[in-house]
C-alpha cells in the first residue's frame, strides 16, 4: 500500500465484495485531493439583477381595465333624470293610447272612407281592397313604432340618458306612415281623382 499523501484518505481500502465505509472515496495515486473547503474555490460574481419589462399581454390587460370599470357595479353611476322619466313615461302612456284607438280604426278603414264618401256625396269607393289592405298595414306599423319607442326608452332610461325624444320621434314616424297609407288608399280610387279634377277645372 503506498504512502499517504496529503488529503488522502487513511482508512483501510475495502476488500472485493465489502462495503466501503461511509463517506470513502477511491482516490487514484498521484491524483491532487480536492479542496477542503468551498471557501478555497473562487467566488463567481453574481449575476446583475435586472428589472423584467411586463409582457405585452400584461400591458393589454392593464390597457383594458379602465374600459371594463364601465360595466362595474361598483363603479359610481349617473343620477335618475327624474324629469326625463315623467314626461317619457307620460308621452308613452298618450302613444299607447292613441295607439290602441288608431288600430281599431284602420282596421276598419274600409268602411271610414264609405261614409266619408257618403257624406261628401261622392258615390262609392271605387278602390276594391285597397284601402282594406293600406289600414291593416297603417295598423301593424303602428304597433311595430310604438314597441320600438317602449324598447328604446327603457334601454336609453336604464344608460341614464335622455329618452324624452324617443316617443316623440316614434310619433313623428308614424305621422308620416299613416298618411302614406291614407294618400295610397285615396288614389286608389279613379273617381275620386276625377272628382277632384273637375272641381279644379270649374273653379
Amino acid at each position: 500500500m503506498p504512502n499517504g499523501t496529503a488529503g488522502e484518505d487513511k482508512r483501510p481500502r475495502p476488500q472485493f465484495g465489502e462495503l466501503a465505509p461511509e463517506g470513502w472515496t477511491w482516490t487514484p495515486p498521484g491524483t491532487p485531493a480536492p479542496a477542503d473547503s468551498a471557501a478555497d474555490a473562487p467566488s463567481t460574481p453574481a449575476a446583475p439583477l435586472t428589472t423584467s419589462k411586463p409582457s405585452a399581454t400584461k400591458r393589454d390587460a392593464d390597457a383594458i381595465k379602465p374600459a371594463a370599470g364601465i360595466f362595474d357595479p361598483d363603479a359610481p353611476q349617473k343620477p335618475v333624470r327624474l324629469g326625463d322619466v315623467l314626461a317619457t313615461s307620460v308621452l308613452i302612456m298618450l302613444g299607447l293610447v292613441l295607439t290602441a284607438s288608431g288600430v281599431q280604426q284602420f282596421f276598419a278603414l274600409q268602411d271610414m272612407i264609405g261614409l266619408f264618401y257618403t257624406q261628401e256625396g261622392l258615390g262609392t269607393y271605387g278602390g276594391g281592397n285597397t284601402a282594406q289592405t293600406a289600414g291593416a298595414i297603417a295598423a301593424v306599423l303602428q304597433i311595430i313604432i310604438m314597441l320600438a319607442v317602449i324598447g328604446i326608452s327603457v334601454q336609453l332610461i336604464g344608460k341614464r340618458r335622455l329618452a324624452f325624444w324617443v316617443p316623440l320621434a316614434g310619433g313623428a314616424l308614424a305621422f308620416v306612415a299613416i298618411f302614406i297609407c291614407l294618400m295610397v288608399a285615396l288614389l286608389a280610387d279613379p273617381n275620386l281623382i276625377a272628382h277632384y279634377q273637375s272641381v279644379s277645372g270649374a273653379k
